[in-house]
């Protein structure tokens, strides 16, 4: 895993898919954690390259939109994991309905059958959004500013 300066976007391949596509995107899932009850949410997204480690995000209101404007009624900014290359188990958990509220990180520890997923996929929400990991949010302010854990 790479984060911080460490990580560089032109690594990976990303693609224009269409040719009205604004830029190249990565279509991969995006975890949130939510400020309040401390679940996590995965679910894909649309990211759209714009720097070497800058993506723009589109959200559609639903979960991860809830999140984000949480912490923007807070003024606080919203880190975030975007997860790429990982078990295709995990992959088919974060196409899950489950209602709002529900730790997607269980129910894809479920999936994939290990007790212990659910635990690595926190440790790795908890690096990306504050404990040594630095990333941005969807103002470039640094995710780490008021972060509680």
């Amino acid at each position: 895993m790479k984060s911080g300066n460490n990580a560089d976007l032109r690594d990976l391949p990303i693609v224009r898919h269409h040719e009205m596509d604004g830029g190249p995107y990565i279509d991969m899932t995006v975890a949130m954690r939510d400020p309040d009850q401390g679940f996590y949410n995965a679910s894909f997204h649309r990211t759209q390259y714009k720097e070497p480690q800058k993506l723009g995000i589109h959200l559609s209101p639903r979960h991860n939109w809830t999140i984000l404007r949480k912490n923007e009624e807070r003024n606080l900014p919203t880190p975030v994991a975007i997860i790429v290359s990982h078990h295709p188990a995990f992959y088919l958990g974060a196409l899950n309905v489950a209602p709002f509220g529900v730790d997607d990180y269980e129910l894809i520890g479920g999936i994939m059958n290990e007790s212990s997923a659910a635990d690595r996929l926190r440790d790795m929400g908890r690096s990306v959004s504050g404990a040594g990991g630095r990333g941005t949010d969807y103002r470039g302010r640094d995710a780490t500013e008021g972060e509680g854990g």
